[in-house]
This record gives structure tokens, sequence and C-alpha cells, in this order.
């Protein structure tokens, strides 16, 4: 294995490979004759066959080696699907002597009219799938504390393949580096065109594999991008966003209060997260169900039509939104109605996800929690001199109370609380003194929101 502090995965979107012909392709100087570039890239990288991933689409069916089966009366979705990957794997053990592995072959939702049978669906099913897939793989094979470097070959892919397994895998990268913490780099390769295609397997022959692209998602750093991303397309898409869930019981209301969240986290107020913690966790759970169907589900229509869920990259991108800030862990207290976060989390998720990245956002959260502890203790010891002054001990210093009281004590201008904006929200990292409330519990500050939460929140929605 190339890497040993790095994981190395070979990922590839194939069409039918049985008329591949053998040719020499070349990458950074190493050679390999062989039918396919996936292969020729796995070899070069010096990356074992565990650690490749090809994408079969499910239009392989209307070949004559397996649509024979549908003859079958009884036959059923998942026996495609395994006669699809059992008619590639021989075909590569047969072709591909080199290796007694055979790597991970995955079948996914394809469209298409062939002779015998159609695959009704769209071509954004074939890309959530490939979402689903890989996050899913990421997840239970290489969450193991290394960075990844994912290495795509898009060679073999036929009209909206190429296109969409790039878009699907950058989605799952970017989502695994956001809850993993760990780098994620994705490299496209492509190899020189051919024209005409080869009759027979030909040495002679040689390819380049080209690197034709490559991004890096930096671990918890690249929240911002995926948050934006989404935000962004929303504002410009809502209908869209609303005809594509019509599958999902997700309300208009839970779309704008994700649109929200993520504003006001991508601008550095975590404080809110606590507060829609069941809509980040029930949406995301839905969205799950939802993607694992349009992944694995099928229907065969009188033998003549495999029908998919049709499917949206705004399906993906909703649930890579929610599952990132599901991945955020604050501190909570929870009393009675009130909801607090404690200042510490706070201020470690911000290094977390702002520092060195959004310096500018991150410089105002770390500035505002000091400001905050400072008049915390200037308000303790306050207390403590009016105690010993007035020779009062049963002063309350247990309950939440308003920043701006705390502050300003008894020259508090009670006219201004609860009263804000965005400007003033945005500028002081969402620790405004008019609707921010603090308590000590056990030496631990912990701030809240408290009744005027909804007022926050809806001033949140009005940036960007």
């Amino acid at each position: 294995m190339m890497g040993g502090e790095t994981n190395n995965i070979v990922i590839a979107s194939w069409g039918n490979p049985t008329g591949w012909k053998k040719v020499t392709y070349i990458y950074n100087n190493c050679q390999k004759f062989t039918f396919s570039s996936t292969f020729a890239l796995t070899f070069c990288l010096n990356i074992d066959y565990n650690n490749v991933v090809i994408f079969l689409p499910c239009s392989l069916a209307a070949d004559d080696r397996i649509y024979h089966i549908f003859n079958n009366k009884n036959i059923d979705f998942n026996t495609i699907k395994k006669e699809i990957i059992n008619w590639i794997s021989d075909f590569i053990n047969k072709r591909d002597g080199d290796n007694k592995e055979v790597p991970q072959l995955i079948v996914v939702p394809s469209i298409g009219s062939f002779q015998k049978i159609k695959f009704e669906s769209n071509a954004e099913s074939y890309l959530t799938s490939i979402y689903y897939h890989i996050l899913d793989i990421l997840r239970r094979k290489y969450n193991n504390g290394k960075d990844i470097h994912i290495h795509l070959d898009i060679t073999h892919g036929i009209n909206y393949m190429p296109l969409m397994c790039k878009e699907a895998v950058e989605l799952a990268a970017n989502t695994f580096a956001v809850i993993t913490g760990k780098k994620v780099q994705v490299t496209v390769y492509n190899s020189d065109p051919l024209s005409p295609l080869p009759q027979n397997d030909d040495q002679n022959i040689q390819l380049n594999i080209n690197k034709i692209y490559e991004i890096t998602y930096d671990g918890y750093k690249s929240m911002e991008q995926l948050l934006l991303k989404f935000v962004l397309d929303y504002n410009i898409n809502k209908n869209e966003y609303m005809n594509r869930l019509r599958y999902v019981d997700m309300s208009r209301e839970d779309l704008e209060d994700l649109n929200r969240l993520s504003k006001a986290v991508s601008s550095g107020i975590l404080l809110v997260l606590p507060y829609k913690d069941y809509l980040i966790k029930c949406n995301k759970e839905k969205l799950e169900r939802l993607l694992e169907r349009i992944s694995k589900e099928a229907r065969i229509i009188n033998n003549s039509v495999i029908e998919y869920l049709k499917s949206s990259y705004r399906i993906a991108l909703l649930h890579a939104v929610l599952t990132a800030l599901d991945s955020i862990k604050l501190d909570v207290y929870k009393e009675d109605d009130w909801v607090g976060v404690s200042l510490e989390s706070l201020e470690k998720n911000s290094e977390k996800y702002y520092e060195k990245t959004l310096d500018s956002i991150y410089s105002i959260v770390a500035q505002e929690i000091k400001y905050l502890k400072d008049e915390i203790d200037k308000y303790y010891n306050w207390l403590d001199n009016l105690k010993t002054i007035l020779n009062i001990q049963n002063i309350s210093t247990n309950d939440y109370q308003l920043y701006g009281r705390i502050k300003y004590k008894t020259e508090f201008d009670k006219s201004k609380e609860g009263r804000t904006n965005r400007r003033l929200l945005y500028a002081h990292a969402g620790l405004e003194e008019n609707v921010t409330y603090i308590k000590k519990v056990d030496n631990q500050i912990f701030v809240s929101y408290g009744k005027y939460f909804d007022k926050v929140f809806e001033e949140v929605s009005r940036h960007l």
C-alpha cells in the first residue's frame, strides 16, 4: 500500500467491459498491459484490490448473458444484481490474471431503452446511489483515524456517468471529512481517447492516464464548503427542493429551518443547534431511508421494465448537510424549559470549525467569548462585594441571568431586553447581550437564548 498514514482507494464508474481490449496504459512512467485503466492505475499506485470499488449500471441486465433469467416468473431484483456482479467478476478473473482478488462491484440505478428491456429512473438516481454507497463504505471501512485519498477513474463511464460519479464522490468525501475531521483528497483521472477502437489486444497501443482534477476537503474545516453549497442553492431553487422531496415527510418549514441553521453555523453561531436537534436527527433518518430505497430497490414490470425511484442531487446534499450538523457535539445542559450550551464547548467547536479557515469569523467568536468571560468574572466579584457590604448571603446566583443585566448590572436599560437584529447577532457571534442568558453550573458557564430563541432564529434567516 502507498502512503502508510493515508487510506488510498480507487473508485471507478464502468459501462459494459466485455468488449474492451488490452492496451498498454502509462501513468508516471509505470506501464501496465490490461483491458482497463482502472486496473492500470491500481497497479501503478500499488493499491490492493480490496481497496477498489467499481460501480456498474443496472442496464447491464439488458445483455443476453443476464436477460435470459427474466424467463423465470419469480425473478427478483436482488437476483438480477447478483447475476450482474457474478458475470463481471468472472470476466475480470479471466481477463485480469495477475490478481486472485476481485474489486468490490456495486450495481447502481441507470436509465435507457434497449431492445428487450427499459430502465426507468433519472440520471440523478445514479448520483445519489453512488453518494450513499461511498459514504457508507468510508464510514464502515476507513474510519480508522487516517486521512483518505480517493483516486477516481472516470475513463470507462458513458453518457452522464462520469459527471454524476464525480459529483457523488466529492459530496461523500466532503461529508466524511466534516464528520471525522480527517483530510479527504479526491483526484480524478481519465485516459487518452482512442479511435478507432482496437479489434484485438494490442501491447503496442499506449495510452496515458491523465490527472485531470484534484480537490481536498480539510477535515472539520470543510464544513463551510458544504453548508454554503446548500444555502446558496436553496435560496435559488426552493421549489425544486420541495418537488424532489415529495417522497419524504419533510415540510417547507423544516427546509427553511435547515437553511437558517446552515446560515447560522456557517457564520459562527453554534448556539442555535440544540434547539433544532430533533429536526436534524429526524430528517436525517428519513433521508437515509430514502437514499437506501433509491440505491437498493427497484420494481420489475412485466419483465420488460426495471423501475427505480427518481432522485435528485439535492436529496444527497440535504442528507450531507444534516449529517454534518448532527456531527457537531456541544455540551448541552437542559433544565425545565431552558436549553443551555457550555461556553467551553462553544469555544472548542469554534476552534475546530473556524480557526485557520474562517479567521474573520473565528476572531469574532473568540473575542466575544473572552468578553463574556470577563464580564462574568466582574459580575460575580461585584456580587461577592455586595454580599459583604450588605451582609446578605442569600442572593441567588443559580438562575439564568440576561447577559445585558450581568454586564450593566443596575444600569441595564430594561427596554432593550429581547431586542436584537441580524447585524448585532452576527457582529457578536450570536452572543448578543439583549437575548443571551448566562448561568453558572458547578463552575461551568452555560449560555442560552431562553424565550428569545424564536426571535434570534428569525433574524438569522435574513442573513445571506
